[in-house]
């Protein structure tokens, strides 16, 4: 429940001032503000450096879900699951582009939606209710009905430093400032807000309740990425189980592709073009490069994800923190920047 504030804190404070400047230098990347408030080609170089180096585990683990979703419902081996969603990423997403994204990041929200609400009343159900299944939790292992959870690592230590991480922390990361260049209105803005917040609301609330009760009815399952995937094979009738299966496959689609056409846009847009602004006229191959390096970085992040660590989420918050030092560096400076300023000013 600690990424609820997320989108009302990324659009609400970036949200229109990103808009604005966006528009008034022409930026269709985060790197492309760092060029246009400092002026400085080496500072846009490692930023880039910094976001692609984050950006292979971010996509990494994206493509380790999906084959680890395939694995589970097709009954196939992990590298064959691993195959198919990663040549299928690629391909849609270096030829269908950043509308592409859009329209899917709409559609699979809207089955993440339905599968979260569908899965949390099939677990609380197939447990024997919800009062049966913190019993059952209970009898396994009364810590994990406790609020220092199971082994007491919800320390306030702990718990202070995810809120960091992926609560307020995401403002300043590249593949979320970007959405606040790409709404149309401040009507559309404030829509935003209001449908984000509630949505996320359900999927945090619905799909962290159905993993800590599917432990009722999956009490032997060791590996954490496969819960929510046998949770539906085994609470939900067939059909229904293959249809919302889409949900968490939908989350780990809406997610690569954006880190896919960010890592694209940071290398041709923030380093190629950088270093030769000419060719920025030839159009035509300049889409044809983006496609292929797309497509490329998406062959090579399938290739990353080959070996994957039994619990994916480590290495997501290790990539989701690696933009932190930078971003948040960049704020320390500019406050200093400003206090050195007005105390020159203040001095003369």
């Amino acid at each position: 429940m600690i990424q609820i504030p997320t989108i009302w804190l990324s659009l609400g404070i970036l949200g229109k001032k990103f808009a604005i400047l966006a528009r008034r230098y022409n930026a269709i990347t985060l790197n492309d503000m760092l060029q246009a408030r400092y002026q400085n080609r080496a500072v846009v170089w490692i930023a880039s450096v910094s976001l692609l180096v984050a950006f292979v585990g971010a996509i990494a683990v994206q493509f380790i879900g999906g084959a680890r979703l395939l694995e589970t419902a097709a009954g196939i081996k992990y590298e064959t699951g691993l195959l198919i969603f990663g040549i299928t990423i690629a391909l849609y997403t270096s030829f269908g582009g950043f509308r592409a994204s859009v329209l899917n990041d709409t559609m699979q929200g809207m089955v993440m939606l339905i599968g979260t609400i569908v899965l949390l009343v099939g677990v609380v159900h197939a447990a024997g209710g919800l009062g049966n299944a913190v019993q059952t939790l209970e009898h396994i292992d009364p810590k994990l009905v406790s609020p220092q959870g199971a082994g007491d690592i919800l320390t306030p230590t702990f718990m202070a430093s995810f809120w960091v991480l992926v609560c307020f922390g995401v403002i300043g990361l590249p593949h979320t400032a970007v959405r606040c260049i790409s709404y149309k209105d401040s009507k559309a803005v404030h829509r935003g807000i209001i449908i984000g917040t509630i949505v996320v609301a359900i999927l945090m609330l619905g799909m962290h309740l159905a993993g800590a009760l599917g432990r009722a009815v999956l009490p032997g399952l060791t590996v954490p990425d496969l819960v929510i995937p046998t949770l539906m094979m085994k609470v939900l009738p067939p059909w229904a189980a293959g249809l919302f299966l889409a949900a968490p496959m939908a989350a780990i689609m809406s997610n690569v592709n954006a880190h896919l056409l960010q890592a694209s846009a940071t290398i041709v847009k923030d380093l190629w073009l950088s270093a030769s602004p000419a060719k920025i006229r030839q159009e035509r191959r300049l889409k044809r490069i983006s496609t292929t390096t797309t497509l490329v970085l998406g062959i090579l992040m399938m290739l990353a994800a080959w070996r994957p660590p039994e619990m994916i989420i480590w290495l997501n918050l290790l990539a989701f923190g690696a933009w932190k030092p930078f971003s948040c560096g960049r704020w320390c400076w500019a406050s200093i920047g400003r206090k050195l300023t007005l105390q020159a000013r203040s001095a003369a």
